[in-house]
C-alpha cells in the first residue's frame, strides 16, 4: 500500500483489522502481504488491533460431520478428509469453513492459528502481543474498567439503540427475566471471536520472510484444533 499513500514518509499511531484479518489466512503469501500493508507504517509504539475467530472455538468433528448450528449461526469444514483422519490437522493456512451468520455473512473463511500470528509473522515484523482475550472475557475485563464501561455507553453497546417512537424494545424481557441482552444461541456466537492487540517495539524492522508452513509442520502442539465444546 505504501505507493498508495499520499506521502511514503507518512506513519501511523494504530491499524485497525475488525472481522476481516482472518480472511487473508487461504494461503502464507497472502497473509504476509496483509500483514505488512497492515503495520509498515505503523510508528514505533504504535498499535496493530482486530478481531479474529477464535480457532480453539470452533472444533469441527466425525461426531457432528464437521458441522455446527444454532438458531443465527451454520459453521461447515470444508475439508471432510481430515476431519475423518484421528491424526488430521487441519493445516495452518487455507483451513477453509464456510460460516453462515442470520442474513448477514455467508461466505467461505478461513481459521487462523493464533501461535503463527505470534511466534512468526507479526514478531519476526517487531510486534510484541499486548493482549488476546476472547469476547466474553473482553467485556467482562471492559466493563470493569471507567473508560471501557464510559465507551460502551457512548457506542450504545449495553443496550438496544433506540425504538422507534411507541415501539417497546424488544429485548426488555430477556433483560429483565436473564440480566443480559443476547440470547444462548447469540452468547456462543459471540464466544466464537477473540479481540487481540500488538504493539511496534523501537527500532522494528521488516525481517526477511521464512517459510511458516516449513517451519511449524513438526510443532503438533502449535497447530490449534477448534472445538464446538461450548
Amino acid at each position: 500500500l505504501l505507493e498508495k499513500y499520499s506521502s511514503k514518509d507518512i506513519s501511523f499511531d494504530i491499524c485497525s483489522c475488525q472481522f476481516s484479518f482472518h480472511y487473508c489466512f487461504e494461503s502464507e503469501d497472502k497473509a504476509r502481504r496483509m500483514i505488512r500493508n497492515a503495520i509498515e507504517r505503523i510508528r514505533p509504539g504504535g498499535f496493530f488491533v482486530g478481531t479474529l475467530p477464535d480457532a480453539e472455538r470452533i472444533w469441527l468433528n466425525n461426531g457432528t460431520n464437521g458441522v455446527y448450528s444454532n438458531d443465527v449461526v451454520r459453521l461447515e469444514y470444508d475439508d471432510k478428509e481430515v476431519l475423518n483422519d484421528p491424526n488430521g490437522k487441519p493445516p495452518i493456512f487455507g483451513a477453509k469453513f464456510h460460516f453462515s451468520l442470520d442474513t448477514q455473512v455467508n461466505c467461505p473463511e478461513y481459521l487462523v492459528h493464533f501461535p503463527v500470528i505470534v511466534f512468526r509473522l507479526l514478531n519476526e515484523c517487531g510486534m510484541e502481543l499486548i493482549y488476546k482475550k476472547r469476547f466474553p472475557d473482553a467485556i467482562d475485563y471492559y466493563l470493569g474498567m471507567q473508560e471501557g464501561r464510559g465507551l460502551m455507553g457512548r457506542m450504545q453497546a449495553l443496550e438496544p439503540y433506540p425504538p422507534f417512537e411507541g415501539v417497546r424494545w424488544i429485548y426488555l424481557l430477556c433483560w429483565e427475566c436473564f440480566q443480559g441482552t443476547l440470547s444462548k444461541s447469540e452468547w456462543e456466537v459471540t464466544a466464537m471471536y477473540l479481540v487481540f492487540a500488538f504493539r511496534k517495539k523501537n527500532n522494528a524492522k521488516l525481517k526477511e520472510s521464512i517459510c511458516i508452513s516449513d517451519c511449524f509442520a513438526s510443532i503438533s502442539g502449535l497447530f490449534l484444533i477448534v472445538s464446538f465444546n461450548f
